[in-house]
């Protein structure tokens, strides 16, 4: 086996081979090379295979390991492709390659130096390559090793933990080759992160240039540079660098120490930033800072100190003296005392103001805040502080004292008890006008001290809502009695606002109470007299009734046994003028429970046509006296209503009366009926005098009619309309008036909500047929008006033949039940000594056959809006009761 000293060397034109000029054989070549205590390697023209000598084999390997070596194996994944795509383009040109890069050998894990020269053969091909390694670093050894280490390239030591720096091994071209625990942790990247960049990669953007060049064989150069991490954060560092050199002494790459001055750093900034924002500060705060030496009585200031008090730089004398005489005299013989006083006390801070005298003559606010440094037997040594400009803020504070002055003195002079309160509801102040009323004192009332004056039936109440307000920050209302200085308790309405500051934070509430006791009495004053007023229009309206029923019976009567046609138009126009007297009378009852919030609806599933044929039956007798054309539209099917029939039918009653009642003879009402979705509309519209456009909107108001002539030939009180309007919203409906103005007619639009038709029940089954009820034969007349009761058994007479009896009062028409027996009772409801709701309970309770009761009222639909009481009557008649609907009853019951 040839010794390594015959191993040639690479010629200068990349031949290698012995004097005879053989081909250069790998094998050959390593088995030469057996001897050698130096890392040999050569390989063929396949770049992947690499034959090892005996030493490199013992030393990455293992005794029996082959000579034959898969080199890719050994190299770090983080860098085979970089370092293979290197050493294929040396091969392919043929040209030597010096490449440091991490590899793992025999479980160990190495930084190398990978040299390598060409082979040529005689004819100057390309034969393959030979080579050595060179161990640069370590990593996975500690620090101390074995004597055979030395005999290798000395061990750069680049540690894994144990260092307060990072290191990072590099190859020529700055790629990353190895990185140390630390580096790792300084930048955040792993170690085969780290191999997949460059020094330059890591650089920031304004420290990205190439390594420093060698100056010398382990020469190291340190500059500071920055880092990018991972994150994206900057390491701020001190570098050096120093170059690594193989076995044969040449440069092959360097080693990179970086030690993190991040911290030291960012003092120095926050250093810099301190004493930038500290001038800024002081020239914005119009503030300079001074420091009086006061054992060798000199002071020192600032140049915004200079410039605040308006003197050139440098100009300053430096001594107390000299300070004071830019003082007003009062005010510095007063400061002079004052830091003698705090300086034989030994007080550490101070505060105190003066006005300065400006080189113009001028004077200017300012303020001192200074600390005293003291020896350890107390004597004074220095002085500490800083001067303020404090114009401005006097001037600010001036005008607040003025503000805060005129403010008092509007709310001392104001009707209303006014207080004010912090942020947390703790009320500090309150104007003359409230302690003049509770008589009380600041003491006694701020805090929560108020709720002394509050009626202890509402304070609780008061106090949890107020509570809830200064939590919240929402605007506080209330109405409460507050307790005078006399004991009596008046009614206040109380309200308290937040005032917030610029950034929106609540920094107190500003309250009042305004007085409404007078107020309040007026309106229940006004509320009881309104219950009078409906009370009298309901008595009124009965006691209207009562007349009316003998007339209304006497000339039905009367018609009945007419003989001429002068006679019967006579009565006929009587019993016209009477109805129209019983609807104003019905207008007023109701209009009086409509305000008063009386009215109860009967509600039950109703065919639309039957209310429509009951309106328009009841006013026929008008439309045809006016003689005007009725037109009936009606939906081709049937609608159905959950509504009380009888008030709607007075509702269309109304509207069909008015249409009537303003047009002209010989005009024309429509009236029709039809569906949209689930909504049921009535139109009623006519060609009379129509309606101003100024009056549309208040058309439902109460006691609202347009213009009348003197004669008031349409007559009425204006307040149909109210009770309609008030009916439809019991329905959950809607009214509305349309009119293009006087002489154009109107047209009045009823909306109402539609219901299912009912199970079994057909569109006429509401009207009963008469031929097939059997007539009662014993009538009983229970009214305490004997000649309503005369009369009405007299017109019963003429409508069949019939047992009639008359009773005056309650006793004596149940005594007539027990004896006469009765089919069929009509019962006044306002009687003497016993009412008509307890005749008729007592009627329903004897034994024996139960007669059938008819109750006649003039207080018109007010009984039937009673659900409590209308289970003692079969029918409700209102006075006075006309022929046709006596008719009705004698053929329903």
């Amino acid at each position: 086996m040839d010794s390594p000293e015959n191993t040639r060397k690479p010629t200068a034109t990349g031949r290698a081979g012995d004097a005879a000029g053989d081909p250069f054989d790998p094998a050959g070549y390593i088995r030469a090379a057996d001897g050698a205590p130096v890392l040999l390697w050569a390989s063929g023209q396949d770049w992947t295979q690499r034959r090892l000598n005996r030493y490199a084999r013992q030393r990455f390997l293992d005794a029996g390991a082959a000579e034959q070596w898969t080199w890719t194996e050994a190299v770090q994944q983080g860098s085979a492709a970089r370092v293979g795509r290197q050493i294929e383009d040396a091969y392919q040109a043929g040209e030597p390659f010096c490449l440091l890069y991490t590899a793992e050998l025999g479980g160990t894990r190495f930084v190398v130096a990978d040299r390598g020269e060409p082979r040529r053969d005689s004819a100057g091909k390309l034969a393959g390559y030979a080579g050595s390694w060179a161990v640069v670093d370590e990593p996975d050894r500690p620090a101390a090793d074995d004597d055979s280490a030395q005999s290798l390239v000395p061990l750069l030591g680049l540690r894994r933990d144990e260092a307060s720096y990072g290191e990072l091994i590099t190859d020529l071209n700055g790629q990353v080759v190895a990185a140390s625990q630390v580096m790792e942790r300084l930048l955040g990247y792993t170690e085969q992160e780290l191999a997949e960049r460059t020094l330059i990669d890591l650089a920031h953007a304004q420290d990205r240039h190439s390594p420093p060049a060698p100056i010398g064989p382990l020469t190291s150069r340190a500059c500071e540079r920055r880092y990018l991490k991972k994150d994206g954060g900057v390491l701020w560092s001190r570098t050096s660098v120093e170059t690594i050199q193989d076995a044969a002494g040449q440069l092959c790459g360097y080693r990179v120490e970086v030690h993190d001055v991040s911290a030291e750093k960012q003092t120095e900034r926050d250093h810099l930033d301190s004493l930038q924002r500290l001038t800024i500060a002081q020239r914005a705060g119009g503030a300079g800072v001074f420091e009086w030496l006061i054992l060798e009585n000199r002071v020192y200031w600032s140049p915004e100190l200079e410039e605040l008090y308006g003197i050139e730089p440098g100009r300053f004398g430096g001594t107390f003296d000299d300070w004071a005489k830019r003082v007003l005299p009062e005010d510095s013989e007063k400061i002079r005392q004052n830091v003698a006083e705090w300086m034989q006390q030994r007080r550490e801070d101070c505060a105190y103001e003066f006005r300065a005298i400006l080189p113009d003559g001028s004077h200017r606010w300012m303020s001192g805040h200074a600390r005293f440094f003291y020896r350890e037997d107390g004597t004074p040594e220095r002085m500490i502080g800083v001067n303020v400009r404090m114009d401005l803020l006097k001037s600010v504070q001036q005008a607040l004292e003025e503000s805060e002055e005129r403010f008092r003195a509007l709310a001392d002079h104001m009707s209303q008890l006014a207080w004010m309160a912090d942020s947390e509801g703790y009320i500090f102040w309150y104007n003359r006008r409230w302690y003049e009323y509770t008589g009380t004192t600041l003491e006694e009332m701020q805090g929560w001290g108020w709720k002394k004056v509050h009626h202890p039936d509402h304070v609780d109440r008061v106090a949890e809502k107020i509570q809830k307000c200064w939590d919240s920050g929402e605007v506080w209302e209330d109405t409460f009695p507050l307790r005078g200085r006399d004991g009596r308790y008046r009614w206040f309405l109380s309200r308290a606002m937040p005032m917030r500051d610029a950034q929106g934070e609540i920094v107190r509430w500003l309250g009042t109470n305004t007085d409404i006791t007078d107020q309040r009495d007026a309106e229940e004053a006004l509320r009881e007299a309104d219950s009078k007023k409906n009370e009298f229009l309901a008595m009124l309206a009965h006691e209207l009734r009562n007349p009316l029923a003998p007339i209304r019976s006497g000339l039905d009567l009367l018609l009945l046994g007419v003989n001429t046609p002068e006679q019967s138009r006579a009565l006929e126009i009587m019993r016209r003028q009477t109805s129209q007297l019983t609807r104003l009378i019905d207008d007023l009852l109701d209009v009086s429970r409509v305000m008063r919030g009386k009215i109860t609806l009967q509600k039950a599933p109703v065919e639309v046509r039957q209310v429509i044929t009951q309106a328009v039956e009841a006013c026929r007798p008008f439309l045809d006296d006016r003689r005007h054309e009725f037109r009936l539209v009606e939906h081709p099917e049937p609608i159905w209503l959950d509504a009380d029939a009888a008030r709607l039918a007075q509702v269309l009653g109304n509207l069909l009366n008015n249409a009537a009642k303003y047009t002209e003879d010989c005009g024309r009402v429509t009236l029709t009926t039809s569906a949209a979705g689930d909504k049921a509309v009535i139109e009623v519209a006519d060609t009379g005098i129509g309606i101003e456009p100024s009056l549309l909107p208040d058309v439902f108001e109460l006691f609202t009619q347009s213009t009348r002539s003197l004669d008031r030939s349409q007559g009425g009180l204006g307040i149909g309309l109210t009770v309609v309007e008030q009916m439809i919203r019991l329905h959950d409906g809607s009214v509305t008036v349309a009119s293009e103005g006087l002489g154009h007619g109107s047209t009045f639009t009823v909306t109402l909500p539609t219901i299912a038709a009912p199970t079994g029940v057909s569109a006429a089954s509401w009207s009963p047929d008469a031929s097939e009820v059997s007539r009662p034969r014993k009538i009983l007349i229970v009214d305490d008006n004997q000649s309503a009761a005369y009369l009405l058994s007299r017109l019963l007479g003429k409508l069949g033949e019939f047992e009639i009896e008359t009773a005056a009062d309650g006793p004596e028409a149940l005594a007539a039940a027990e004896t006469f027996g009765p089919e069929l009772v009509f019962l006044d409801i306002g009687l003497p000594r016993m009412d008509g709701y307890e005749v008729a309970r007592r009627l329903r309770e004897r034994g024996g056959e139960r007669p059938a009761i008819v109750a006649l009222s003039g207080y018109s639909r007010e009984a039937r809006d009673d659900p409590g009481r209308d289970g003692c009557f079969d029918r409700r008649l209102v006075k006075p009761a006309d022929i046709g609907a006596l008719e009705r009853v004698l053929a329903e019951l």
